[in-house]
């Protein structure tokens, strides 16, 4: 059967992407392949799988050291992540510093193209430079998700301005839901410093239907 796209129809659809990677993965898996595969297996199955079902995600693409998630709520991937990168850390806190897995997490609300199982364009890109941007351990999320949040965060989240992102023309503007060096939100002297946990902005998203974000089984 032919596919929108070699019809000439592009499926379009609003959705919230989550990029997802596991810092230092070369590494990991140079000092301990066996290791290193064998953990990330079980967190699969113990924190990463069981959260992004319970918020609703839909894993479009899963790779050893990370992954895309698409969720119909900007609300429900930022809590996803938040829950991700802290039960991740309570898992690993008891490991010697170069075994931990320590993931970075960028999050982007964009129209996007679907072809079968696959979401495409920019939106996804930058989803992906968002995730390099953020810290170790941390978040990165667009100002356009920060928006929708409608202070329905549990995370100070802090205000780094617009940056730029490798090979995106126009500077973006992001949040961190940690210490970021150039962020307008932190006050060096620990005086005055303006960390939000979103804006009273609550914006209608008009997503797909749940046949798409529902985890497809073969």
């Amino acid at each position: 059967m032919e596919s929108a796209m070699t019809k000439g129809r592009l499926e379009r659809r609003l959705a919230v992407i989550t990029a997802t990677d596991i810092v230092g993965s070369s590494r990991l898996m140079e000092a301990d392949e066996r290791r290193t595969l064998d953990a990330i297996k079980r967190l699969q199955a113990s924190i990463f799988s069981p959260n992004i079902d319970t918020r609703g995600g839909r894993i479009v693409k899963l790779m050893a050291d990370g992954g895309l998630v698409a969720f119909n709520s900007a609300v429900n991937a930022v809590e996803c992540a938040i829950s991700l990168q802290e039960e991740l850390a309570r898992d690993q806190e008891e490991l010697p510093s170069g075994e931990r897995i320590v993931l970075r997490i960028g999050i982007n609300l964009a129209d996007v193209v679907i072809e079968g199982d696959h979401l495409l364009g920019d939106g996804v890109y930058v989803a992906a430079r968002l995730e390099a941007s953020a810290e170790p351990g941390g978040i990165c999320i667009a100002d356009v998700v920060h928006r929708q949040l409608g202070g329905k965060c549990r995370t100070a989240l802090l205000d780094a301005g617009e940056i730029s992102l490798k090979n995106i023309v126009r500077p973006v503007h992001v949040w961190h839901s940690r210490y970021a060096p150039d962020s307008r939100a932190v006050d060096v002297f620990g005086i005055g410093a303006d960390i939000d946990c979103g804006v009273a902005v609550r914006e209608s998203l008009q997503l797909a239907g749940p046949d798409f974000f529902q985890r497809r089984h073969h």
